[in-house]
């Protein structure tokens, strides 16, 4: 069962779609590769959200 605290973000963190990472990405510093390889591994369809 989620809980409201689960959905929350941890302080200095935000959620964001593919979509929004992916625009981020175009922007030099903005995305740690932490986040570049989860966007790497969503383009390969092998993981469906």
């Amino acid at each position: 069962m989620e809980t409201e605290e689960h959905r929350c973000p941890p302080p200095g963190y935000r959620w964001c779609t593919p979509g929004q990472l992916r625009f981020l990405v175009g922007h030099s510093h903005q995305v740690n590769v932490q986040a570049r390889t989860l966007l790497a591994v969503l383009g390969t369809g092998a993981v469906v959200l």
